[in-house]
């Protein structure tokens, strides 16, 4: 947060506000995989580069969208996996 004066929310605060941001959205919280995301945005800010964590989680939104309109239920796992792959090698 970039007020330092602001506690950071708790976990429960966290899925409060993401359940409101959904519902704002038409977007059912249960198809939303939030560790899983959040593991995609990981690897691509440290494996890759920073700004582009909150890109590859909107690309891969679109991609579960539209695979989703296509053919139904989408394996969120195997689409992440698939990003993963195109990332630098991990530094050790």
């Amino acid at each position: 947060m970039s007020d330092k004066n602001m506690a950071e929310p708790t976990r429960a605060e966290q899925e409060a506000w993401l359940q409101e941001a959904c519902a704002a959205i038409g977007v059912d919280y249960s198809l939303l995989d939030v560790s899983l995301v959040l593991e995609l945005t990981k690897q691509v800010a440290h494996r890759f580069v920073r700004p582009m964590a909150p890109v590859s989680a909107y690309a891969l939104g679109i991609a579960v969208g539209l695979s989703a309109a296509a053919e139904g239920p989408v394996d969120q796992r195997a689409l992440v996996e698939r990003v993963v792959e195109t990332l630098p090698p991990q530094k050790d």
